[in-house]
């Protein structure tokens, strides 16, 4: 008897682990998005299509650059983040508070 309460009390608590992990997966929003010519100007816009407001921005930049670029984060009211890009490797992780719906990524190479 005690072995099958065990076992529920485990089991419910998974339940509740799996409910959770699905619920932030709702509110989180992910995708890829590609710079098509490293050795252009580009400005990529990310937009919140959902109806709950934006409180963080979780950018994840990889690849990797011949050269120097910059990218510049700005929100609709012209506040705005740079980052420098080095030669080689690129890993930027971009975590930060953002409250507005719209975000402008700016990229710009230097000597690419």
């Amino acid at each position: 008897m005690e072995k099958k309460r065990i076992i529920s009390i485990v089991s419910i608590l998974f339940l509740i682990i799996i409910l959770l992990l699905s619920a932030y997966n709702r509110f989180y929003l992910s995708g890829t998005v590609k710079i098509s010519d490293v050795m252009q100007k580009e400005v990529i816009v990310l937009s919140n299509r959902g109806s709950r407001n934006v409180h963080a921005i979780h950018l994840f930049i990889t690849g990797y650059l011949n050269g120097k670029a910059t990218l510049q984060l700005s929100d609709e009211e012209g506040n705005s983040r740079k980052y420098e890009i080095k030669q080689g490797k690129v890993r930027l992780p971009i975590k930060s508070d953002w409250y507005h719906d719209k975000c402008l990524i700016k990229y710009k190479p230097i000597r690419v």
